[in-house]
């Protein structure tokens, strides 16, 4: 009858006038996103959150729904990431499991979006060393990948490789490095060229901390442009590729390409860093570039003194950073920068009363 189909229109015009306020909100904070990453602008993402719900007459109701909670964890995701602090973060992370578990047998949700909030739930928990629940999550991944194996080739690189993280600091670097590469040996394609360059830049990573020469060979699939990995990957992603190019050159004698890298890197980067308050990358960058021009520096307690510094910050405590400072500490302590790390994260897991 007429009222049923007027009540009928009425919620669907409710709807997808909502579903147009998040669209809109949605699309506003990944600019602001790509502002903070290609022109250095500095954001508060708690009062940009706020002021866009207000901008956009959001109601907390609005937000209760698989699709909005994917959205939020994107873009708080890609915050933690630009800032190198997924502490600062912890807030979504919560309200997002609470929403997974509250919901999980309440209703069917969209694969995609509840996949996408697994996956940043388990990257949260192993870039803040919390190895089990990240590994739960991962396998939550697995169970609803298999309900329906179209989402298979969308997500299995990324839980692979956060799964290979998690072998790898948790001392299964054996298991972490040929999970990488039966992944890429099966790659399809349809597979995404962003996903294929993180598992490369990540073997790279596992096998230069372990003082293994087949990181040099790794380093040459990473061939594309700065310009492209910055757009693509984002321009942490390409600092980090960058900075570790250096570090693996540095490491097996190839000195002077070692200098000429750091070079073009704070020609193409220090305005970038100075402008988002990055001074600390360059402090690093100096402390690599003592050790090049004067290897016995490692030996000064000075020289030693400042690296721990840099340890001890608090913002450097995610585990990509943690494995950069730790290969300076491996030249002094005449270990591999694995072996640091693996204390490094150890020593945190034990001060912060977890267990890995």
């Amino acid at each position: 009858d007429l009222e049923t189909l007027t009540a009928r229109f009425l919620k669907n015009q409710f709807h997808m006038q909502r579903d147009a306020k998040l669209n809109m909100a949605y699309a506003f904070l990944r600019q602001q996103l790509q502002e903070i990453h290609l022109k250095a602008k500095v954001i508060n993402l708690k009062a940009l959150m706020i002021t866009t719900i207000r901008k956009y007459k959001i109601s907390v109701q609005d937000l209760m729904t698989y699709k909005s909670i994917y959205q939020i964890l994107f873009i708080a995701n890609e915050y933690a990431a630009i800032q190198q602090n997924y502490g600062l973060i912890e807030h979504y992370i919560g309200q997002a499991s609470q929403y997974i578990q509250d919901g999980a047998n309440k209703k069917l949700p969209y694969l995609f979006y509840h996949l996408s909030i697994l996956y940043y739930l388990a990257n949260f928990h192993l870039r803040s060393r919390n190895f089990s629940r990240s590994s739960s999550y991962l396998q939550e991944m697995v169970d609803l990948m298999a309900t329906d194996a179209r989402y298979s080739g969308l997500f299995l690189m990324r839980q692979q490789l956060l799964s290979a993280l998690n072998l790898y600091f948790t001392g299964f670097a054996v298991d972490a490095v040929e999970l990488i590469k039966t992944t890429l040996k099966n790659k399809k394609p349809s597979s995404k060229a962003e996903d294929m360059e993180d598992l490369q830049l990540c073997l790279t990573m596992f096998q230069a901390l372990r003082n293994d020469s087949g990181s040099l060979k790794q380093l040459t699939f990473l061939t594309r442009t700065d310009a492209w990995y910055e757009k693509k990957m984002g321009m942490l992603w390409a600092i980090r590729k960058n900075l570790m190019e250096i570090l693996v050159q540095a490491q097996f004698s190839n000195i002077d390409l070692a200098m000429s890298r750091l070079s073009s890197f704070r020609r193409r980067y220090k305005k970038y860093l100075l402008s988002t308050s990055e001074e600390r990358v360059l402090e690093y960058l100096k402390l690599v570039e003592k050790y090049l021009i004067k290897p016995e520096s490692v030996f000064e307690a000075k020289y030693q003194q400042e690296v721990l510094n840099l340890q001890n910050k608090m913002e450097n405590n995610d585990i990509f950073t943690s494995s950069f400072i730790a290969w300076l500490i491996a030249r002094w302590k005449k270990k591999t920068a694995y072996e640091v790390v693996l204390k490094l994260v150890q020593d945190d897991k034990a001060n912060s009363g977890q267990l890995i």
